[in-house]
């Protein structure tokens, strides 16, 4: 009888399933949330970069449109400029020529060529 006892002792421990080693990584439920979760959030950096990008192009805009608003100030600023120098130039020694209102108004009224920029609405008297 022991001799018959082995080797069905030694075939049921063969039978039994083998256990993976500790170190055999992430199950493939654990891969497959991992792959989910870094698909989300490249979805959601890629929103985040198209907002980015709109703002960026709104700013542009905005910047362009204050220099030009910029420019067509200060050159009205220039011409008042001018005006007086012109003014004080050709005033004979001694005498000295103003600058009139009406002059200085239809320079900081004066509209630019688009129209973009336009005098502010006269006020009732």
């Amino acid at each position: 009888g022991k001799a018959a006892t082995a080797p069905q002792q030694a075939g049921k421990a063969a039978a039994a399933p083998p256990q993976p080693p500790a170190s055999a990584g992430p199950s493939p439920c654990e891969v497959e949330a991992a792959a989910e979760a870094a698909e989300a959030a490249a979805a959601e950096l890629c929103k985040a970069r198209e907002e980015h990008s709109r703002e960026a192009a709104e700013l542009r805009v905005a910047v362009e449109n204050l220099e030009r608003e910029r420019d067509f100030y200060f050159g009205k600023l220039r011409e008042v400029e001018v005006l007086c120098q012109t003014k004080e130039a050709s005033s004979p020694l001694g005498e000295k020529e103003t600058v009139t209102v009406s002059e200085v108004l239809s320079i900081l009224y004066k509209t630019d060529e688009s129209e973009e920029f336009q005098p502010p609405p006269a006020e009732p008297q």
